[in-house]
Parts: C-alpha cells; structure tokens; sequence
C-alpha cells in the first residue's frame, strides 16, 4: 500500500504476528505491479469467465485473464506503465478504463460492474481518482519519474530521493556523493529506527548488494520508478529486516526515443556560504582578492553526461518487433578532472638536515640535541646514556645509503614554518573522478501466454587521491568495477495459473593500486635479499614514518571482488476466493580478498636512539627521528606474510501467501516463509576454526632441545611444552563451517486490509 498524500476515506489494518520467536525481513519482491477485483452484473452477482485485459499503452502488449467461479480475476506481473483495462463477456457490453497507472510494485483493485447489452457496444471509464492497494496491508512510497526527473539530484542519483518515504532517514544528508560512488549511499539509509546497513536494493526485482551497499546505482535518466517498502510485508519478502528500495528501469516502447544530456558544475557557479564570505571581506584576512577567493572556494569542477535510446526491434525487410521486442541502451559519465581540497601544511626535512647537519636547531635549546646511539652506556639504575654529536652534526660517513636513496622523495621546503622548521611546506591537494556506466535491457514477448526480458549493466570508475607530493611516494587510485545480469520469463499456462522464473547475477570488484606499485626497492638502495622475499603483486613504495614529519608510502595495496548469483521462481495461483502464491530463492554470494597491506618494509623512527643524554630524557619536538632515520636505525619496523581469502555462503527461501478476498471490502493477507542461511564457509578450507592446545607440534623436539641448553630456574625442561597449534575448517574431519546452521527461521506474516 502507498501511502496517499492526503488521508483517504479508507482505512488500513496492518497486524504482523511475532510467533516463534520470528523477526520481520524483507527483500526481493517482484517489481511488477498487479491488477486484481471482481467482476458482478447489475444484481451484484459475480459474472465468471470474463476476459479481462490490460493493455499497456505504450508498447501494446497484452496481459489476460479470465475471472473465476467466484468472479474474481488477477493480472500479475504487469510492468510499471499506463494501462487500458477491458472486460468483455457475452450478454454484457465491453467495460472499458484508459489511463489505468500501474507502478512499481502496486497491489491494485479494480472491482468492475459489466451492463447489460452488446459486445460490441462499450462502455469507457475515465477520469477516477486514483486507486487504492485495497488488496495488501503492505506500506511503502513509490517514487515516480516526474520526482525524478524535476527535483534536484545531487550527481544525477536517484537513490537520494528514497528519503521521500516516511519513516526513511539518510544519515549521510547534505552530503551527497556523486554518481560512481553513489553505491554507498544505501548504507546511510535507516528505515523506521532500523540500524542502517538493514536495506536491500533489487534492481528489476534482481539484489544488486555489495555487503550493505548497492552494487549499481542506475542514471537518473535510466530509471522510471522505484519503491522504498518500509513495513508489513508479505510472505514473498525475506532478508533484510530495514527496508527495500526497489528500482526498475525504463524500457524501450512503440516509439523511437532519444535522450541526450550534460549537466556542469564548477566553484563559480556556487555562491560562497555565510562563514567564506566572511571570510572574503574581512580586512583582518587580507584583501579580496582573486587568489583570496581561490584558497576559499577551491576548484571543483564536475562534469555529468549521457545518453538514452530506446525503441521497438525494427529490422529493415526482416523483422517489425513493434508491440512485440523493444531495447533500450544508456550511458552516463562523469569526470571532475580536479577538485582542490585546500592548502595543507606538511614538514619535510631542510637542505642542511638532509646532510645531516642538525645545529640550526641546536640555537633554539639543548633539548634539540642529537645524540650518537654508538656511544651508548649503562648509566645504572636500568638507564644508558649517550654522548651528544660535535655541533649537532651527523658525520658523512655515518649516513645510511637507505635513507639517502629515500630522502629525494620528499620535496625542498618552500615556507620558512615555524622556528624549528615545522610546516615548512605547502601544496594544494587535488583528487580526481571518472566514472562510465553502461545499460541495456531487451523486452520480447513472444505471445500473449510467454514473455522475456533480459538486462546487462556495468560500470567503471577512477578516483585518484592522496598524493601528498609531486611524486609515487604517496597517493593511490582506487578502481571499482560493477557486472550485472538478469533474465527474467513469465509464462501462463491458464488465466488462473501463472509462473515467473528469474536467474540474477551481479559482480563487484574494488582494488587499491598505490601510485609506486611494483616499485623496485634496490633502486633506494634495499639489499635484493630483502627484494626477492616479496610477494611481486605486494611491492610498492616502503612505509617511512619519521617522528614530527611527513610520511611517506603509507597506501597500500588491495583487491577484492564478490559474485553474487540469485535464482527464483514463483507461482501465481487463482483458487475461488484464494490468490495463492508460493515459490522459492536461492542466493550464493562469493567473496574474494587479496590483502597487501605491510608486506613492504614498515619502518617508524622516532627518538628513542638519539636521544639523550639519558635514553629516558625529555624528546625535542622535531629532529631526533630523523637523526635515526639518516642513521639507519629504525624504532621499530615490519614486514607482513598476508593470505588470500574465498568466502562463501549460500541462503535458501520458501514461501507460502494467501490473499484471501473476504468480502468486497475485507481482504486477508495470510502467509508463512522459512530461511536456511547456510553458515560463511571458506571455499578452499582456510579458515581457521580453532585452536587446540594439546596437538603435537613439529616443532616441540626441536625447540626442548634448544630450551636444555638455557633454561629458566622456575620452568624445569621436564615441565617444558610447546604443544599446541591452529585447527583449520573443513581439514581433519572438522566441518567446513565456523558455526552451526540455524534450521527454525519460520517467519509467518498476518495482515488484514480494509477499505
């Protein structure tokens, strides 16, 4: 049910029954609308074996359906569109309605009154308010393509407009991503207090997810409605306990179309707010000037365009597909080729430090003193001490050819700073955005009893930030991929029994590449010792942090993807006074990490071997680390050994619902749904699931030995145990599962819907 803008005279009694300890879930219900009522004669009888029809108006399609023993007819799966709905029986003249709207997901009445007369004569109905879901007790907004196409949309994403519903919040509002990474804005939507990461996106009635985030966020241009659900709703529904946004995409029609758009954007088409204006004007600050103005609303420059083309299937002396195939394509870019993220002040080493040469700090106090780790000495009382470098200068011949190699990654100063030489540079930050997306999708109806469509998708995007200086030391680009597929058949073996079958496929992959991938760490000098014990795939620039300075190589490098296949089918069935459906889902989701990070040499040097002359003495603010790093002599460092996962989990739905037409104005909606999450398994078995304590070790013999040679007055050799070790799922008889399967998700549904 919709609810209407304005309270209605009707009213809505949603009961949902919490038996068995169930929750309420929802998830992927059919997109397509439906039409349903019954037919009577002038006494208020009802009139079986009607033909009713609904025709869409804009591709000619037809759907029919003939009314049962108890009048009643049904015509599901009715995509989202205008409809001419007729009715015809002989000894009654032909009802007619035009201008019949049919939307995503709408559970329509139409109770139809036939005249006695003539076939041939008609009687047409135009002009009605518009209809209610007087069938379902389900509540949601529908969102249609006049909101979508006349309201502002931030980077053209429709998906903003989700918090039209009531009881939708978007935790994420002002700040709207752009299209490509758009796909998160699904996280940030919480639906009626429901923690957010609780929504289920369906394009077509298909799950496009990536985790708790959408996995494609369609053109706005390409979308013709879509639906938030957001309480009570039927059997067919399972999941996601937070809410379903249900999109479905224009198709092509009768009429050959074309779209073509370009949307742009930059810093000086947007007025400064309140507090930059201030900012501007205000003498304390300087001049207005148009550098002054640059610094305060930086580059931004965006740049959103596309294309749509539909229509019938038309082969020139082959094929005429008009009411019968239709295509439609689109595409969306988006480039923002630089946004500046404001002057940032970073410190680098200065022309003498780089020489070693630290005696410029040496005037502003003896705690900038550096100290020689070399000379270091017990200094009693569990202290050492250390003697101060001649004129706070590191010899030549002591400078490390690591560092050396590595120092020409940070830039000269180009700020004087503070007194000691902190921020003492400066750089505008810039990032850049590329996004490309690319739909089709194909309708054919092959007769008025079978129809098919079928749609692919994908999308590519750049987003290249964080390089702090002007070279690979820092700053990564982040690639998304996205694949999609769907194919979806309806096939009606008679008026009273219809079944839908759809198979979904949908791929997500994300990596992180640093700018110095595959960076040869020999060329700064690192022994090729060290080089050949790296993965190829992990080499990158070394992580330098250096106490009070900028880092360097701190991006590392990731790829994961994930494949998530659906599979269901779902029977329509009219019995009497009984709209019976029930069908089945089965969901398998894939997913697939390679982790880098820290498998390049890890090094933090801070104070802790310059300073002195205790080791405990206070540490100057900027200096001493880089003394140790000069030096060659790391606080502390690391260098990682990571693995590969393949995580999987499979999910089965069955489900039972019953729409129960009372009377004219009471419908009951009965349904009951059971889950089957099969538990996160690691596909190549491993994952560890344990640790046991009193396994032998390989190396327990190996290790008493050496313990013989110097043992601890408090641990005899003979009371020395190294057994113990990691049990791994799916090895040694174990399970391949972490955990049990819960096999009581019984969840039924109660709803009653009075008009």
């Amino acid at each position: 049910m919709e609810i209407p803008d304005n309270m209605p005279a009707a009213m809505r009694i949603a009961i949902l029954v919490p038996l068995l300890g169930c929750s309420v879930w929802l998830a992927a219900q059919d997109p397509r609308g439906r039409i349903s009522g019954r037919v009577l004669d002038p006494s208020g009888s009802v009139v079986p074996g009607v033909e009713v029809v609904a025709t869409n108006s804009a591709t000619g399609v037809r759907t029919v359906a003939r009314t049962n023993e108890a009048g009643l007819y049904e015509l599901p799966f009715l995509s989202p569109g205008t409809y001419t709905l007729t009715a015809s029986a002989p000894g009654f003249r032909t009802y007619e309605r035009k201008d019949l709207e049919v939307r995503v997901a709408d559970r329509l009445t139409v109770d139809i009154t036939l005249e006695v007369g003539q076939v041939t004569e008609s009687v047409t109905v135009t002009g009605q308010a518009s209809l209610l879901e007087a069938a379902t007790a389900s509540m949601g907004r529908v969102v249609d393509t006049r909101r979508i196409l006349d309201l502002p949309l931030p980077g053209g994403n429709a998906l903003s407009l989700a918090r039209l519903a009531p009881g939708v919040i978007n935790l994420a509002a002002p700040n709207h991503p752009s299209l490509g990474p758009a796909t998160e804005v699904l996280s940030q939507i919480t639906v009626n207090g429901v923690r957010s990461g609780n929504v289920e996106f369906t394009v077509d009635g298909t799950p496009s997810m990536w985790g708790t985030n959408a996995a494609y966020a369609p053109p706005a241009e390409m979308v013709a409605e879509f639906k938030v659900q957001t309480a009570t709703y039927d059997a067919s529904s399972g999941r996601a306990p937070g809410g379903n946004v249900n999109v479905v995409l224009r198709s092509g029609t009768n009429q050959f179309h074309t779209t073509l758009y370009w949307f742009h954007n930059n810093q000086h088409l947007q007025s400064l707010d309140l507090f930059q204006r201030q900012n501007f004007y205000n003498p304390l600050t300087g001049p207005p000037t148009r550098e002054k103005e640059k610094s305060i609303n930086p580059l931004n420059i965006l740049n959103r365009f596309g294309a749509i083309f539909s229509g019938p299937v038309v082969l020139p002396k082959g094929y005429d597909g008009r009411n019968r195939t239709f295509w439609v394509y689109s595409f969306e870019g988006l480039t923002r080729p630089g946004v500046e993220r404001g002057s940032t002040f970073f410190t680098v080493p200065t022309v003498p430090q780089r020489r070693g040469d630290f005696s410029d700090l040496l005037r502003l106090g003896a705690i900038y003193q550096i100290y020689d780790p070399l000379t270091t000495t017990p200094a009693g009382g569990g202290r050492f001490s250390r003697q101060p470098f001649p004129g706070n200068v590191i010899p030549s011949s002591r400078l490390d050819k690591v560092a050396q190699g590595l120092l020409r990654y940070w830039p000269e100063p180009n700020l004087p700073g503070t007194a000691d030489g902190r921020n003492n540079f400066t750089r505008m930050q810039r990032s850049w955005n590329e996004f490309r997306s690319h739909t089709t999708k194909v309708d054919h109806n092959f007769n008025e009893r079978h129809r098919l469509f079928g749609r692919y998708n994908q999308w590519f995007q750049l987003f290249s930030s964080g390089q702090v200086f002007d070279n690979i030391a820092t700053g990564q680009d982040r690639y998304r991929y996205n694949y999609g597929a769907v194919l979806d058949d309806v096939y009606v073996f008679s008026p009273a029994l219809l079944n839908n079958v759809r198979a979904g496929f949908t791929r997500f992959e994300q990596s992180f590449f640093p700018l110095s991938d595959g960076f040869d760490l020999t060329a700064a000098g690192f022994d090729p010792r060290l080089q050949s014990r790296i993965d190829p795939q992990a080499r990158k620039f070394p992580n330098i942090v250096i106490a009070g300075y900028q880092a360097l190589g701190g991006n590392n490098k990731t790829r994961a993807f994930t494949n998530y296949f659906t599979l269901s089918d779902d029977v329509n069935w009219m019995r009497g006074k009984h709209a019976l459906k029930f069908g089945a889902e089965w969901r398998l989701y894939r997913e697939h990490n390679y982790n880098f990070t820290n498998m390049t040499p890890v090094m933090n040097f801070t104070h802790r071997w310059t300073v002195g002359p205790l080791d405990n003495s206070p540490a100057a603010p900027i200096g001493q680390g880089l003394a140790s790093f000069l030096l060659g002599i790391p606080s502390d460092g690391q260098v990682n050994v990571n693995d590969s996962s393949a995580e999987q989990s499979a999910t089965w739905g069955f489900y039972l619902q019953d729409d129960w037409r009372v009377s004219r104005t009471l419908t009951l909606n009965l349904g009951l749904r059971y889950e089957y999450d099969r538990p996160i398994t690691e596909r190549f078995n491993r994952s560890v699931s344990n640790f046991d304590f009193v396994t032998p070790n390989p190396i327990a013999e190996r290790a008493l030995a050496n313990y013989r040679r110097n043992p601890l007055p408090e641990l005899p050799p003979d009371q020395f145990n190294v057994n113990g070790g990691l049990l791994f799922a799916g090895a040694g008889g174990r399970p391949r599962a972490l955990w049990r399967a819960d096999k009581n998700d019984f969840s039924p549904r109660v709803g009653v819907a009075w008009n």
